[in-house]
């Protein structure tokens, strides 16, 4: 009978943790990533552009970003982390970090005169929740 009892308390204990780990697997799976990372290659091309009513415009953001990021606030930042580095050449590196809440994509922007990191973080549903220079 204490054998029985085990196995059911083992069989629950592996089911649980087979269900949590099921869940967990599923919040930055790869596809989410990839889409994050189209987002960010785009908004970036098109801030070098100089096209920010479209930045501000054209990309998923959650509530409280899309107040934030108005395309007077998108310019001061691409204004600010290409400052004195002169002309936008490409994204010479982008690294993504999740985290329980967001996922983190830190690019590295390639400029004439140098290089400066822009991070966006993403929710769970793949929209902007901030940006900032790194």
């Amino acid at each position: 009978m204490k054998k029985k009892k085990y196995l059911a308390f083992f069989l629950v204990a592996v089911s649980l943790m087979l269900l949590f780990t099921a869940c967990n697997k599923g919040k930055y799976g790869e596809d989410t990533k990839t889409k994050s990372e189209e987002i960010t290659r785009s908004l970036v091309q098109v801030l070098a552009e100089g096209d920010y009513a479209k930045a501000a415009d054209d990309f998923p953001y959650t509530t409280r970003a899309k107040e934030e990021m108005d395309a007077q606030n998108l310019k001061i930042l691409w204004e600010g982390l290409s400052e004195g580095k002169g002309e936008f050449r490409e994204i010479a590196g982008l690294e993504d970090d999740s985290w329980d809440k967001e996922l983190k994509i830190t690019l590295v922007c390639s400029f004439e005169k140098g290089t400066a990191e822009l991070v966006l973080a993403f929710d769970r549903t793949v929209k902007i929740k901030s940006i900032y220079t790194g």
